[in-house]
């Protein structure tokens, strides 16, 4: 259950047991007004569950307001990029009746059947590897949802459509699918265990039947853990396995974690430790381990360790919310992109300030936007 007073300014974590909290340590920076949140709490019910008679006597004061949008001075304020970037497959409303909502378009009386249509499918035929979005993955576009993992998986595969060839054969996007696969835990008696390198290497392996992933300098892989997504990036693996690489291993491949929430309360400063993400790293470590020996055992095994493959957390912009976490990996994604890729910056220790809070709720509805556009064409 959550309490909502006017704005939300709160500090959430997540725990192993999936719930989402309030950070313990957050000071929260706002002033509770009773009445902002009383039409907010109207505006919520109405929405989402439908008045009885008894709630319009009882918040009958409040129907003649109008709340505002959350984050409607903040927009104005944003930084351009939020208000979108040209790319080459963007598309344009087909009909005018398709600019809405997500609110409007899954609307209170959608049955199950309506949850289960098909919005649109990218890329076009006659690609092969393609995305269905369907009803129930457009809902979750609406602001204060959490994204799910079609609409991460559209929009990373979008975004990456719109490259230029060259910069296009040098990265790699794994689904997020992939590191589920890799990480599921199977049970044995009462407990759930993790399976061995090479069990989880079986299971996960048909993510690269088609691709090499020792010749892509970018490899991205966006991961779920506790209902909070990040995007891990393993940054120029080809100076590892390469024959060229110096025998006394001075060569490092360094895993980039992309997290919206790893400097926890101190997002804007970034003075504390971040949370470590080593447990993702050690899985992606050994599955490519795994993948060298399944496909190049002619040549002499590379180390896959902490030490050749660190992990580092670049100082990107952090959520102030507790559900735009898939989100801020789409805006990193696209705005990383759009830069050419400039892991110089990941690798320093600037804070980054490519994208903001409010660029998230842009997000949400241009992406509904171009969803609409391209279910519209098929």
């Amino acid at each position: 259950m959550f309490m909502m007073f006017g704005e939300d300014f709160f500090e959430y974590v997540f725990d192993e047991k999936r719930t989402c909290h309030v950070h313990d340590g957050f000071k929260p920076q706002f002033v509770y007004n009773r009445h902002e949140w009383n039409c907010e709490y109207e505006n919520m019910i109405s929405n989402s569950f439908g008045f009885t008679s008894k709630m319009q006597g009882d918040l009958k004061v409040f129907q003649q307001q109008k709340m505002p949008s959350k984050f409607s001075k903040a927009i104005q304020n944003q930084p351009e990029i939020a208000k979108g970037a040209s790319h080459k497959n963007d598309v344009l409303l087909v009909d005018e009746h398709l600019h809405q909502t997500p609110s409007n378009v899954a609307g209170k009386e959608n049955t199950s059947t309506d949850q289960d249509r098909v919005i649109a499918v990218f890329p076009l035929p006659p690609a092969v590897a393609k995305i269905q979005v369907l009803q129930m993955d457009l809902a979750t576009l609406k602001d204060g949802m959490e994204v799910n993992d079609s609409i991460v998986d559209f929009f990373l595969m979008y975004i990456s459509q719109s490259l230029d060839q060259d910069l296009h054969d040098t990265i790699h996007v794994f689904s997020s699918f992939f590191y589920t696969k890799l990480s599921t835990r199977v049970q044995i008696g009462e407990i759930f265990v993790l399976p061995s390198p090479d069990e989880r290497y079986v299971e996960a392996s048909k993510f690269t039947r088609r691709v090499d992933i020792f010749k892509k300098k970018f490899i991205f892989i966006p991961v779920c853990r506790s209902g909070h997504w990040f995007l891990s990036l393993i940054y120029n693996l080809p100076t590892l396995t390469s024959r060229r690489r110096k025998d006394d291993g001075c060569a490092v491949v360094p895993i980039l974690m992309i997290d919206s929430i790893v400097y926890g309360s101190d997002r804007k400063h970034f003075t504390c430790s971040p949370s470590s993400r080593e447990q993702e790293a050690n899985i992606i470590r050994s599955f490519i381990e795994c993948e060298w020996k399944a496909k190049m055992n002619e040549c002499p095994s590379p180390h896959f360790t902490s030490k050749t493959m660190p992990v580092l957390y670049p100082k990107v912009p952090q959520q102030e919310n507790g559900y735009d976490c898939g989100v801020f990996v789409m805006l990193f994604f696209e705005e990383f992109s759009r830069r050419k890729f400039p892991v110089s910056e990941l690798l320093s220790d600037k804070i980054l300030q490519w994208y903001n809070q409010a660029s998230a709720f842009h997000l949400r509805e241009r992406v509904t936007d171009i969803l609409l556009a391209t279910g519209a064409r098929i």
